[in-house]
């Protein structure tokens, strides 16, 4: 999958671009309603595709179900590109209040986007990367740690009575300190 230096005739670049398009115009809309043989998320319920195609997706919905989202659209290019070092997602995930414009929300969107592909932290791979909340972190082992700290405030709110308002009073306290 992919190409190296001295393969580029326009046969293999349309190939490709094809190859690409089959995934953000085929499959990624599939998985959104469901269709995929291993569907685990309620894609279709919490989040709303907004476009796919070419190499780029944009989509609104809860902010968890997105970073879920991410997360399982990552690990499928990853396997449908075979597992190719050199071909690498990157993703800006913007979290806004509901009745934020969905335009300016897009923006804060393209900038974390832009931030995720200049990734670049020494013993990492480049661009390989997640923006979320103000910083870029790398998927292969920075995101993890995002995600089950994710899933300890979940429980936290969810399990334990610890009020939402707590959460948004760290992200000030964090903003500011920022």
């Amino acid at each position: 999958f992919g190409l190296d230096a001295g393969d580029y005739t326009l046969g293999r670049l349309m190939a490709l671009s094809r190859s690409f398009q089959d995934f953000f115009c085929g499959y990624i809309p599939a998985l959104m309603r469901g269709d995929t043989d291993d569907d685990e998320g309620d894609y279709e319920r919490r989040t709303q595709l907004i476009y796919s195609g070419g190499d780029d997706i944009f989509l609104v919905g809860a902010w968890d179900a997105v970073i879920s989202l991410a997360q399982r659209i990552r690990a499928d290019f990853t396997r449908y590109a075979c597992n190719n070092p050199a071909v690498t997602i990157s993703v800006g995930v913007s979290v806004v209040h509901p009745k934020h414009p969905i335009l300016l929300a897009a923006e804060l969107a393209g900038e974390a986007e832009q931030q995720a592909k200049d990734f670049n932290r020494p013993g990492l791979p480049a661009k390989n990367a997640v923006s979320l909340f103000g910083s870029a972190y790398s998927w292969k082992d920075e995101f993890e740690w995002c995600r089950k700290l994710r899933n300890e405030v979940y429980d936290l709110i969810k399990n334990h009575g610890v009020p939402m308002g707590l959460l948004r009073k760290l992200f000030h306290v964090y903003w500011a300190w920022k």
